[in-house]
Order: C-alpha cells, then structure tokens, then sequence
C-alpha cells in the first residue's frame, strides 16, 4: 500500500459533503502513527552522529572573579512502554564548569546563584577572543558530554523501571477496586430491595390477570399472558445480571493482565543533548 501523508487524499464529496473514506491501498500517516515516531526517533539519534557535536552557542555573564566559565548541557529524556507509547518526556538541564578541557558539574547551591544572572550576546571582537580556545577545548568536552548523557541513560533506565514497577502495582489495585465495585454493584440490582418495585408491578398485573372473565378463550389468554410475563422477568433478572458480570470478569482480566502490563513495561529510555551553550565572564551588559 502507498503511504500518504495529506488527508486530502482519502476525501470525497457526496451529495454537497466532504466525507473522509479509508481506502485498502494506502495508509494515511500521521506524526502521531508508529512509523513517524520511529523515524523522528532515528532522527533525534542521528542528530550529532555524521559530523559530531559540532553546534554550540557562547554568551556573556558577569560571573564572580574566582568563578570559572559555564557550560549549560540541554538533554531530552524520552521513555517509552511496550506499546510504543511515550511514558514521560523531559528536558533537563545541567550546569558545569569549564576548567579547561575538563568539565565538571555545578552543586545545586552555585546554580541557583548563577542561573538567575542576565545573559547577553557578545561583540564580534569578543567572539574572536573566546571561539578559539572553546574550539580547542571542544574535542575533549565532546567525549564528556557523550559519557554524561550515556551514564543518564542507564542511571533514568534503573530508576524508570522500579518507577513503572511500583505505578504498575498501584494502577492494578486501582482496577481491581474498581471492577469490584461494578461487580457488586450488579450483585445489588439482584438483592430484593432493589427488585421491590418491580414484584410489586408483577403483582399488580397478576391481580389484574386473575380478575374473571366472561369468555373461556380470553381467560386463557390471561393465564398465558401471567406466565409469560414471569417468565420474561426471570430471565431479566438473572440472565441479563449474570451476562454483565461475565462481561465485567473478562474486562477485568484484560486490563489487569494484559493491556496495564504493557503500558508500564519499560521498552527504551533515550538521552540525548539538544543544545550546549558556554558562558564566558563579561561585564553583563549588551553589546550593540
């Protein structure tokens, strides 16, 4: 089948409308179906891959005197479940310090400091100052930045699938309450103050049916009528139950066992960088 992107393709117009008419050779895709999310998911990885991390930005701080420039590392956490579905999604951010070709990560306490600071761009001269020595510090902050977002991936691995674990467990319980709840709600319709009022319909026209009448045939007809009319409220009253609770039982056991399963099993968690920026120590103040 071709694979078509514009839902044009699948309209018709009758009778003065547009109707949207699927068709055997040719599947509509979409951002939201598998195969896009597998090629945007490819293409996230491939990202940086040909030419290496070689995208970054440099702007200004009026850092402390002692203070070290900064590198701000972007990376989005993806993770997904069994059936493809994204189970969180998150850009984080993490701070370092550049001390020469090493980087290493800013305590919380100093980033809280700093990351309210203003920002502002750089002067061409300043550019040429800084964009050398950046360019020879890149090389070994390239292989640091890879190694970090590696070591996240297996540090968000451990802690999504006990995460998923434990929302799995609660999930289940929750179901389980719930078609419980469905369950003796349809055992209560069986209990004889909720069928009151319908015995006391049953008798009343009982009482009608057992009035005499004149004609053999039509008396007949009544004591067949009764008898059907107990009949038929029998088989409402058990049958009908009976077939729901069955419907909820299967509900019960798809859910809990097969659909909530799948929907907290960890199948990939992906770490990527999406941005670096430096902050080089300036005055603060824009440069026009």
């Amino acid at each position: 089948p071709k694979l078509v992107f514009d839902p044009a393709y699948f309209e018709e117009q009758r009778n003065g409308r547009i109707i949207f008419k699927p068709r055997t050779d040719a599947e509509l895709i979409r951002l939201g179906h598998p195969l896009m999310q597998r090629a945007i998911g490819t293409l996230r990885r491939n990202l940086w891959k040909d030419e290496g991390m070689a995208r970054w930005t440099i702007q200004q701080c009026a850092l402390p005197s002692r203070g070290h420039d900064l590198l701000l590392l972007s990376l989005l956490l993806e993770v997904t479940n069994d059936f493809h579905e994204i189970a969180h999604q998150e850009v984080l951010l993490v701070p370092f310090e550049v001390h020469g070709y090493t980087l290493n990560e800013i305590e919380p306490e100093l980033w809280q400091e700093l990351k309210s600071m203003q920002r502002t761009m750089l002067s061409d001269e300043e550019l040429k100052v800084h964009i050398p020595r950046i360019r020879d510090w890149w090389a070994s902050h390239e292989g640091q930045i890879r190694a970090l977002a590696k070591g996240k991936r297996d540090k968000y691995r451990q802690e999504f699938e006990q995460l998923m674990h434990r929302r799995l467990q609660v999930e289940q319980k929750q179901e389980r309450a719930m078609f419980n709840e469905r369950l003796k709600e349809l055992e209560r319709q069986k209990q004889p103050h909720y069928l009151l009022r319908l015995r006391q319909e049953i008798e009343k026209q009982r009482t009608k049916l057992l009035q005499p009448a004149l004609i053999p045939e039509i008396r007949q007809e009544q004591l067949v009528s009764e008898q059907q009319l107990r009949e038929m409220e029998w088989q409402l009253e058990h049958n009908y139950i009976d077939r729901m609770k069955n419907l909820v039982l299967e509900e019960q056991e798809r859910i809990v066992k097969s659909v909530l399963p799948r929907r907290y099993a960890l199948a990939t968690v992906d770490v990527q960088p999406l941005a670096v920026e430096y902050i080089v120590r300036g005055s603060g103040k824009e440069r026009h």
